[in-house]
């Protein structure tokens, strides 16, 4: 018996063709499978968000954990949609929240209009309460205004909307040129901004005062362009006829007249360098302004220096910008010229404060 017969089909029912394309496909299908695992854009799934928890207010952000996300992509809350993805990574991405009310929301992750994975029940937004607020004084300066922002800072000055003011001008100081002061991981920079100016000025400030995750309280204030905490370096959006302004925060310390407390420190530091201490030299990292929290050099004898600073007495005792004031304790002063440390020999407290 003839393999092949006339008809062209092996053993009498294959023909050799059908053989080669069946064996090439059966070939082809893991090829294409692989290809297929390979090159596939990977699906996106969320896996969480932080803070699962707001009360209703303004400048609310989410962050949105997850995998295989990618820019283009969109969070809703229910149907309303985020106001931005800024994706950081492929495992995480920030998102502003939409005007929310009260209630819980599904957050749902887009690729285009195509509903990717869901995470139901995942974020709580709560009622606005009554949170309790504190007054507290701020120096620093207001930074990038121009001239005719400028022009309208005086002290008495209100900020906030028409409605509530929620800061006082307490001083004002001369205008120089424009400089942001930014952190750049362990240190700074101060970034020019031409054309725009920056006044020093100090404030006293209503701030919420509102519970950090480890337990700790902060006092944010909520501006026209963003809510921030009252602390060192921190740049706050404040509202004043109708203008946003920036204000770069400096020193914090509560509201009203301060208590002082003379002290004697003992240096270890070169004669020409206490030297060039000057009685009446005021600390100059605060500016001066009637009633400012500001300590100014009383006497210089040798190697002992007489100051009279304010501070703060709290259970631990006596406290002076972030400074423990004990005898025994180190004690750095800067002033205009120069830096000065040393150990505190001497303590006397002076006057109380008057509010």
């Amino acid at each position: 018996m003839a393999l092949v017969e006339d008809r062209g089909r092996a053993f009498g029912r294959f023909n050799p063709v059908d053989v080669f394309m069946f064996a090439l496909v059966l070939v082809m299908i893991p090829i294409a499978y692989g290809a297929y695992a390979l090159f596939r854009t990977p699906p996106a799934k969320l896996g969480g968000i932080e803070p699962k928890q707001f009360t209703v207010g303004p400048n609310l952000r989410v962050r949105v954990n997850g995998t295989n996300l990618r820019p283009f992509m969109r969070v809703s809350f229910n149907t309303v949609q985020g106001r931005t993805f800024m994706i950081g990574s492929t495992s995480t991405a920030d998102v502003d929240l939409p005007e929310l009310e009260p209630g819980t929301y599904d957050v749902v992750l887009y690729d285009y209009a195509q509903e990717v994975d869901r995470l139901p029940k995942a974020l709580t937004i709560l009622p606005r309460v009554a949170a309790p607020t504190a007054t507290v004084s701020v120096a620093g300066r207001f930074v990038g205004l121009n001239q005719a922002q400028v022009d309208a800072l005086r002290p008495g000055a209100k900020f906030g909307p028409s409605d509530h003011a929620n800061g006082t001008l307490l001083s004002v100081g001369p205008r120089i040129p424009g400089a942001l002061q930014m952190r750049t991981g362990e240190t700074g920079i101060a970034v020019t901004m031409p054309g725009l100016f920056d006044v020093a000025a100090a404030l006293e400030l209503e701030c919420f005062i509102e519970g950090n995750l480890d337990g700790s309280v902060r006092c944010t204030v909520y501006g026209p362009l963003h809510a921030a905490g009252v602390v060192a370096d921190a740049v706050l959006s404040l509202s004043m006829a109708g203008n946003a302004l920036s204000f770069q925060v400096n020193a914090v310390n509560p509201a009203g007249k301060p208590a002082f407390v003379r002290v004697r420190m003992r240096t270890a530091m070169a004669p020409e360098i206490v030297s060039q201490l000057r009685v009446g030299d005021s600390d100059a990292t605060t500016p001066v302004y009637p009633d400012a929290w500001i300590g100014r050099v009383e006497s210089v004898g040798g190697a002992d220096v007489i100051l009279r600073v304010p501070a703060q007495q709290l259970l631990d005792g006596w406290r002076y910008r972030n400074q423990w004031l004990k005898v025994g304790g180190a004690l750095r002063f800067e002033t205009p010229a120069t830096i000065v440390t040393g150990t505190i020999v001497e303590l006397t407290p002076l006057d109380r404060p008057a509010s």
